[in-house]
């Protein structure tokens, strides 16, 4: 790539920066203005520490709770039954 002849060329046709801004420059629409406050609201809502809280369902945690005893007995009477074979 020949960087003297890219130098060259962005030199020659390039405009003052203070003269691009100003003939540029346009305050933003309103729509815009409100995808970049929606976009904002966005960032800020998915970096919260605090998360919703759920509602409780006393029906769904009894639920669990109830499968998660009964994983435990079935675990309880295997280890048991285990220890109770006979060795060779």
């Amino acid at each position: 790539m020949n960087t003297h002849t890219l130098e060259t060329l962005s030199s020659t046709t390039a405009e003052p920066r203070a003269e691009r801004q100003t003939r540029n420059s346009h305050p933003p629409s309103p729509l815009d203005r409100l995808a970049m406050r929606v976009g904002l609201a966005l960032l800020l809502w998915s970096r919260r520490e605090e998360r919703a809280r759920r509602t409780f369902d006393r029906e769904l945690t009894s639920r669990r709770n109830s499968a998660e005893r009964d994983r435990l007995k079935r675990e309880h009477t295997w280890q048991t039954s285990v220890h109770s074979l006979t060795r060779r």
